[in-house]
Order: structure tokens, then C-alpha cells, then sequence
């Protein structure tokens, strides 16, 4: 398994690779905007990302982040599993959450190398002093064997969207999982549809605005 490393990334390299996971997708409806700047940004560089439209290439809507920050919070997690990193922001939410809550162990798995560099060098530049973190550029399923039984307490999954994978993938998480322990997903509602999958495992669905085809949080906790 490869960990990345954003000081081992040349800086011109960095900015290529940060310049071409961005998409942009306009105009949004203005009631979005409202909704995302009126959102309790923990940095201003995130309220950044949401200006300069990095959100819309497929990162977690800053009003369901907040969310996830709050049952984190509530949950009083102390060992943390992001599945699919992508560019780091929600990751860098959740870090900065853990550091607010005392400080944990964070991990995050992200196959695609581009995307766990951007995830390191994110998490790399945060202040973030009592949060032990990791990124995993490995396959999902071998992040989570990694994991003793019994040993995690919230789990974030937005990686493959295959229904077949995140059944799996939540077959193999709850074996992992502390009691009260919460696995959450995103894009449960829209062209995806996973709800069904949540409570197929005795979760629920909530459906929220959606930036693009998909969206929502699916939640379960282990009892």
C-alpha cells in the first residue's frame, strides 16, 4: 500500500494536478449560494473552494458537510474512516472537527493518486496538531481490513456509487464499527439511489438541495 506524500510532489506538478480535478458547472440557483455562504466554513480557505466553484465537481455540499461536522461532534468519534477522498474538502472538515473535539485518528482512502496527493497537501496545511491522519492511496476494501474489529467509530462513504460496492463496502465496515458507531454516505437520493441500500443494512435515507444529479445522506448506527 502507497502512502502519498505532498512534500514528495514538485510544486509545478501540484498545481497541474489541482487545476485538472477542477470542473466548473454554472450558473447555480441563487438560493444554493445562499445556502453555502450563510454554511459555518471551520477555514476560509473552504469557503474559497466554494467560490471558485471546486464544490460542483462533485464534493460534498457544504450544507450536508455540516451535517456529517455535527453527528461527528454528537458521536464524540474519536477514530475516523473517510471512504474516497477526492479533493480534500470534505476531509479537511472532518480533520478540523476532530481537532475542535480534542484531536483522533483519521484515515482516508482514496484509490486515484491525483487525489490523494490533493487530500495530503489539504490536510498537510491545516492546523491540525492533535488529529493523527493518513491517506490511503489503496483500494477501499484493503483500508478497510486494515482496521482491527471493533475499532472505528464513524465512517464517511462517498466512493464508488455502484450499488453493488456499497453494499459490499458496508458489509465489510460493520464488523469494523464500535457500538453507536455511525457509517454515513453520500448521494443516497437522485440518479444514484442508494437509499435502499442503506436500509437494507437498517439505516435511513435524508434527501437534501443537491448540487448535482445526486445527493443526500444515508445513515446508519450500530447497535
Amino acid at each position: 500500500m502507497a502512502v502519498i506524500h505532498a512534500e514528495d510532489v514538485a510544486p509545478d506538478t501540484m498545481i497541474h494536478l489541482m487545476e485538472s480535478l477542477v470542473s466548473f458547472i454554472v450558473p447555480l440557483p441563487e438560493e444554493f449560494n445562499v445556502m453555502a455562504h450563510r454554511a459555518a466554513f471551520p477555514v476560509p480557505s473552504l469557503r474559497e473552494e466554494w467560490d471558485l466553484g471546486n464544490y460542483l465537481s462533485g464534493s460534498t455540499e457544504p450544507w450536508n458537510v455540516e451535517i456529517l461536522a455535527a453527528l461527528l461532534k454528537a458521536s464524540c468519534a474519536k477514530t475516523v474512516l473517510e471512504c474516497g477522498g477526492y479533493l480534500g474538502c470534505t476531509s479537511a472538515w472532518l480533520a478540523l472537527t476532530l481537532q475542535q473535539m480534542g484531536g483522533g485518528t483519521f484515515h482516508i482512502a482514496e484509490l486515484e493518486a491525483e487525489r490523494a496527493m490533493a487530500c495530503d497537501k489539504r490536510l498537510s496545511e491545516l492546523p491540525i496538531k492533535d488529529v493523527t491522519w493518513r491517506v490511503w492511496q489503496d483500494d477501499v476494501f484493503n483500508v478497510i481490513a486494515a482496521q482491527p474489529d471493533d475499532s472505528l467509530d464513524y465512517v464517511w462513504v462517498d466512493d464508488n456509487h455502484e450499488k453493488e460496492h456499497v453494499d459490499r463496502e458496508i458489509t465489510a465496515l460493520i464488523p469494523k464499527m464500535r457500538s453507536k458507531g455511525l457509517i454515513l454516505g453520500h448521494d443516497v437520493f437522485g440518479s444514484c439511489d442508494l437509499q435502499e441500500i442503506f436500509v437494507k443494512h437498517g439505516g435511513y435515507a435524508l434527501d437534501f438541495p443537491k448540487l448535482g444529479l445526486a445527493g443526500g445522506i444515508g445513515i446508519i448506527q450500530i447497535r
